[in-house]
């Protein structure tokens, strides 16, 4: 083995969370060695003077003198989920070496997964044999995504060798097995990820699947998209299940314990440099973070960099939720309302920077318009605020909304019914493009039968529900046949004026 410097953090892992963690030490220099078993694992991660990379398959007794000749202070093993070989020698090793160990746990899928529903095309599977066994049922061809490394079992039973087509990774020893075992030709999906819908729904389409095998890979590993890919194509899915339910922490938990082996200051990303306004003007900052259409994914690059300096975080219980990965470990105070949160920074003056997470599309009947009325109110003259406020906007429903249905927007009129007062006919009649954010008691139903009983029903609904969650649902139709349709109160629509 070639001999490795000593690193205070060594990272296992050829996963994105690897990667990553990686990225984190580089960005904020912290020095790792990162072991990756494949040449293209290698090829994924960039060396540098704080982050070196092993490259190849370890034996025991080879990762024994391996973690001896690094002696780090902490192992992260961010290896694959379903890796359990890896994992119980890494751990049990660290266990003898005395070394500390935490397992990197990949988000878990929010799908319900207890039980099969052969009507609904579901099968789950303990194993890879269970699996070949489901394939057995009948001859449709099969996309298989599981990977390289059980991709034998698959291949060596006749009954499933000539009907496979394996997705793996553009790796020369991969493609040098898939050849070995006979996948050969178009029957090879060479591609690295991760895979929108739309591209698993093409590839399904292309093989003339009718069967997709899947392994439970959490968010990481794209199985959300797989499994709505294969609902849009009427393929049956197979998923192998993860083989036991393990503890270990959060990839955001993981970078906390690594920022203490940080050896000198962050590296500003040139880019997108994050100013630091407390430190020009004395001031302490308070930052107003949209959420957008929700789910924290639709935050910033910016936004996230502010969540991450913040000593405290308030928001709605939901809010905070949303955005656990990136507060882990801040102090969080589950309240919106601004008063009680400029009370609150009144009487924690040791709090420097303080962050409020707002529910929404900021400036459009949001939560940051109450906190600036309020500071406004307090302070009247801006040069008398203790404090520096800036806005960081989320992606917005409207726009989100929009690209979700295609449609341009620039002459819409936007409104909200959502707690407030809104005559949707009326606005329909003078608009012919409008946007809604509705809630409970005039939701999607009820917008609907209104617009009927106005003769306004050949109207179309393009409707969001939930945008950003995992449980997301688009809605298209006319408002005349959607008049039973029940929604969450989380939804957004454009009502588009029939001209007929």
């Amino acid at each position: 083995m070639e001999k490795q410097k000593q690193a205070p953090v060594v990272i296992f892992g050829g996963t994105s969370e690897g990667r990553e963690l990686a990225e984190y030490a580089q960005e904020y220099q912290i020095p790792v060695v990162v072991s990756v078993v494949s040449g293209y694992g290698e090829s994924l991660l960039q060396e540098s003077a704080v982050v070196r990379v092993h490259t190849g398959a370890l034996k025991e007794e080879e990762m024994r003198a391996f973690l001896l000749e690094t002696a780090p202070k902490l192992v992260l093993d961010a290896t694959h989920p379903y890796a359990r070989v890896v994992t119980e020698q890494v751990s049990s090793l660290c266990a003898a070496l005395q070394i500390p160990y935490q397992r990197i746990l990949r988000d878990p899928s929010q799908t319900e997964l207890e039980q099969n529903n052969p009507a609904a095309g579901l099968f789950l599977a303990d194993s890879i044999e269970e699996a070949v066994e489901y394939l057995k049922s009948d001859d449709r061809p099969v996309l298989l995504t599981t990977g390289s490394k059980e991709l034998e079992k698959f291949a060596l039973d006749p009954a499933c060798r000539e009907r496979i087509y394996a997705r793996v990774l553009p790796d020369s020893q991969v493609l040098k097995k898939c050849e070995e075992l006979g996948i050969r030709g178009a029957h090879v999906i060479a591609m690295q990820g991760p895979f929108s819908t739309e591209l698993n729904t093409a590839l399904l389409r292309t093989v003339h699947a009718g069967w997709l095998v899947t392994k439970e890979a959490g968010k990481r590993g794209g199985f959300a998209e797989k499994l709505e890919a294969a609902r849009a194509c009427g393929v049956s899915v197979i998923v192998i299940r993860r083989p036991v339910q393990e503890e270990g922490i959060s990839l955001n938990e993981a970078k906390q314990l690594m920022n203490a082996y940080q050896t000198s200051k962050r590296q500003e990303k040139k880019e997108n440099p994050l100013p630091d306004k407390t430190s020009e003007t004395g001031a302490r900052s308070l930052s107003l973070i949209g959420m957008g259409m929700g789910g924290g994914r639709q935050l910033t690059q910016e936004a996230l960099e502010v969540l991450m300096q913040c000593d405290v975080v308030f928001g709605a219980s939901r809010m905070l939720q949303d955005v656990k990965e990136w507060i882990c470990g801040k102090q969080q105070e589950a309240f919106y309302q601004p008063d009680k949160i400029l009370d609150w920074l009144e009487a924690h003056p040791q709090v420097s920077r303080a962050a409020l997470i707002c529910s929404g599309d900021t400036g459009f009947y949001s939560g940051s318009g109450s906190m600036m009325r309020e500071i406004y109110t307090r302070w009247p003259q801006e040069t008398t605020c203790p404090y520096q406020v800036q806005v960081y906007p989320g992606i917005s429903s409207v726009s989100a909304l929009a690209a979700r249905f295609q449609i341009p927007w620039e002459n819409a009129c936007l409104a909200s019914a959502h707690g407030r007062d809104c005559d949707v006919a009326e606005l329909v009649k003078k608009h012919k493009l409008v946007f809604l954010l509705l809630d409970s008691s005039q939701n999607l139903k009820t917008i609907c039968q209104t617009l009927t009983a106005a003769k306004l029903g050949k109207t179309r609904i393009f409707a969001g529900v939930r945008m950003g969650y995992e449980e997301e649902q688009n809605i298209c139709g006319i408002a005349e046949k959607l008049t039973d349709q029940e929604t969450d109160s989380l939804t957004a629509v454009f009502l588009e004026r029939n001209e007929e």
